[in-house]
């Protein structure tokens, strides 16, 4: 798939997610606006976060050097495409947060980041599993490449994004009927 897609999908995946939790976020002390629109941004970002593995790519140009790094230390749709590797940047997250932020609303924030995090990175993998390559699912247990469809970014990526924003359209109505 391409960046267009996989910011797409990472920003409609948090919007999903805030718009199915968005009565139980009401009850947090945090604002629920404000800690939905972390779960969202979080969730567009890391929607293209796993493509920091390829040069030139939308994030990598903006990530330079992080990408510089990836892509000497790994090849594309290799660790960094897996949930393996999304559960080893989620644990260093959440024992940062744990072992370092002290500060309730700071704190409060982190997860609603974690939330997004796993949110856009899982939809990322899925919009490549619907790719002919595919992603190695069972990492590190099987280093397998699984596609569970055989869409072209470049030919198909229509057939993901309209389905794509109707999901959109209905979340935002969800939210504003609340």
């Amino acid at each position: 798939m391409n960046a267009p897609t996989h910011l797409l999908g990472g920003a409609v995946a948090g919007l999903t997610v805030v718009a199915l939790t968005n009565s139980s976020l009401e009850s947090m002390t945090l604002p629920a606006d404000l800690f939905g629109s972390v779960i969202i941004f979080s969730s567009l970002i890391s929607g293209d976060l796993p493509d920091l593995d390829r040069p030139h790519t939308y994030i990598s140009n903006r990530l330079p050097v992080i990408s510089w790094f990836a892509c000497h230390l790994t090849k594309h749709r290799s660790i960094m495409h897996t949930p393996f590797f999304e559960f080893i940047i989620l644990a260093i997250l959440w024992l940062i947060t744990g072992l370092f932020v002290t500060n309730f609303w700071i704190k409060t924030a982190m997860i609603g980041l974690m939330i997004g995090f796993i949110t856009g990175y899982t939809m990322h993998l899925f919009l490549d599993m619907i790719t002919p390559m595919g992603i190695m699912i069972w990492y590190p247990l099987s280093y397998d490449y699984v596609s569970i469809a055989h869409l072209n970014g470049k030919r198909d990526h229509l057939k993901v994004d309209i389905p794509l924003l109707i999901i959109a359209g209905f979340d935002i109505a969800k939210l504003l009927i609340i």
